[in-house]
Order: structure tokens, then C-alpha cells, then sequence
């Protein structure tokens, strides 16, 4: 099933091949419409490490028995244009605007997780979190966080009607 330009539903299943429930699709579809939307303001395709996780899946990875990844509300991403924190940066200039909904946020060494719980949860697992700005500060490929909101305001019609109707 595709859920995206980018994503099918597959690319968020269950890694021990678990059975998508039906009731959790309608969340992965909004998390693919969510990272779809950063991967318009960085201009670059996120790879999902982790999507909707069942319930053994989510114990063997050490998961919180209230983990987003068990309803299909949270990824785990990365880009290999871009350091977490870039990503992370991002995230939050899109909510902030927002583009992405509001949620946890987690940075790890290598990925991102992102899930729509309905509040903002930050942490940083790092081994060892960068503290150098430089980091942070980087040109967005497409613009400002505003001018890309705006912009993905009006895709996002679009993005909507692909999925409607494919």
C-alpha cells in the first residue's frame, strides 16, 4: 500500500513481520505525511529505521511497554545528508510553523525518533552530544523555516489529493 511519494507501508512494518494491525495505519500515514513533510524542507529522502513495532518487536529492541512505535505513531529516521541534530533542528522549525505535529522528539548517535503524541517530549541520547553550533546552524536547502512552511501549506493540498486518490 503506498502511503506517500516516498513511503508504502511496508517501509514502517514490523521488523520481526509482524501483521500491521488495520487500526494503526491510519497513524502510520500521518507519520509518513509528517517525515514527507521534512523531506521536503531538507530536499533529501529520510530511510526509516523503525516504524510500527508489535508488541514482541517492540520488547526484543528494549522499547517502553508505552512506546509510540506500538500504536504506529513513531520513526526512527535518518538522512545521510544530514546529522540528527540538523534533523532534529528541523523538525522543531516545522512545528514550531506548524507543518509537523507536535510530539517526542529523540536524538540519538545516528537517527532521529519522531512520533505525534499531542505534546512536545525532547531528549538526547547521545553517547556524546555535539555542543558546537556550527552544527546547528546550517542553509536550508529550500529557504527559510517560514517560506518553506508557507510553501508546504500549499503542497501539502496536493500531497492530500495523491493520497485520496492513489
Amino acid at each position: 500500500m503506498q502511503l506517500t511519494v516516498n513511503y508504502s507501508l511496508s517501509d514502517f512494518a514490523s521488523k520481526d513481520g509482524a501483521v500491521t494491525p488495520n487500526e494503526v495505519i491510519p497513524n502510520i500515514q500521518r507519520l509518513a505525511n509528517n517525515i514527507e513533510h521534512l523531506n521536503v524542507y531538507l530536499g533529501a529522502v529520510a530511510n526509516i529505521n523503525s516504524g510500527y513495532r508489535s508488541a514482541q518487536h517492540n520488547a526484543n529492541e528494549n522499547g517502553s511497554p508505552k512506546s509510540q512505535h506500538l500504536t504506529g505513531k513513531a520513526g526512527d529516521i535518518w538522512y545521510s545528508e544530514f546529522t540528527p541534530e540538523q534533523v532534529r533542528n528541523a523538525i522543531i522549525d516545522l512545528r514550531d510553523y506548524g507543518v509537523m505535529d507536535w510530539g517526542g522528539l529523540g536524538i540519538y548517535d545516528s537517527f532521529i525518533h519522531f512520533d505525534q503524541r499531542g505534546y512536545a517530549a525532547e531528549w538526547d541520547y547521545r553517547t556524546n552530544p555535539n555542543t558546537n553550533s556550527d552544527e546547528t546552524d546550517f542553509n536550508y536547502p529550500l529557504g527559510s523555516p517560514k517560506t518553506v512552511a508557507i510553501t508546504l501549506a500549499v503542497v501539502g493540498l496536493f500531497t492530500v489529493g495523491y493520497i485520496a486518490f492513489n
